[in-house]
């Protein structure tokens, strides 16, 4: 009888553990024309489409897009799941076309000498 506990018991706690870390998983999915579009969820959250360019690393992450007018440098400040799998291996990616969802904020960085007018990465989508 208690052979039969123990082994609903690891069951249970197996996929639970499971259950749980389903949702960390970090994948990237691509967006096409069939999929939903993305919801902006803030009033001054921008966009910006271009094909990624690299990350340029310092005191902070700058996550860097050339678009047809204009490059663009985005300071990281929090990473996303796209963020993530893109910093792993960056080289993988340039060339990508990418839309960045972006703020622009005033922030405090010390290393700059207090409050300044910063780009702010949000999120990015990798399109086809």
């Amino acid at each position: 009888m208690k052979k039969v506990q123990y082994g609903m018991l690891a069951f249970v706690m197996c996929a639970t553990f499971g259950y749980r870390n389903a949702e960390k998983a970090t994948v990237i999915t691509e967006n096409t024309e069939s999929s939903p579009k993305v919801e902006i969820s803030s009033q001054n959250e921008q966009v910006f489409e271009g094909t990624f360019d690299g990350i340029e690393q310092g005191d902070y992450a700058y996550f860097k897009v050339r678009g047809v007018a204009e490059d663009k440098s985005f300071m990281v400040l929090n990473a996303d799941k796209t963020y993530k799998a893109i910093s792993a291996n960056p080289e993988k990616f340039i060339g990508r076309r990418v839309k960045v969802y972006w703020i622009a904020a005033k922030q405090n960085i010390p290393e700059a000498g207090g409050m300044i007018n910063i780009e702010k990465y949000v999120r990015a989508v990798l399109l086809k």
